[in-house]
């Protein structure tokens, strides 16, 4: 059905995914790539914007970490929200299969998927 996975709740890909691979319809399930579609959105607007202003030193630069804070709060309860189907959580595990170990980035991400997998145990979405 498609190129890198046999169905859309495998959490792991059937075949390796070449490095740099650009993602079309048929390679993976579509949610696969709206997720990878709001990851982009996350990591360019949210989480690394907020990272590289943590190391620099400028002026009134709290009030500029409080604003990008809640930027980036803002992009995870986009990604908890579409967490809530087990589709989206299968496709992040995917793709942050495909990520460098000890990343910051991948870590924030697993710390919400495992958030998300709390509340749906718990059955509260």
């Amino acid at each position: 059905m498609y190129k890198f996975v046999n169905d859309k709740l495998d959490e792991t890909y059937c075949t390796p995914v070449p490095s740099g691979h650009n993602f079309r319809v048929f390679d993976v399930p579509d949610e696969e790539l709206e997720m990878r579609d709001i990851l982009n959105c996350w990591y360019e607007e949210g989480f690394y914007p907020l990272q590289q202003l943590q190391k620099i030193d400028i002026e009134a630069k709290d009030e500029y970490l409080d604003i990008q804070k809640q930027l980036l709060d803002h992009h995870d309860n986009t990604i908890m929200l579409v967490l809530r189907s087990q589709v989206y959580q299968a496709a992040l595990k995917r793709i942050l299969s495909n990520w460098p170990a000890r990343s910051p980035a991948k870590n924030h991400l697993e710390f919400l998927l495992d958030q998300a997998l709390a509340l749906q145990a718990y059955g509260r979405h």
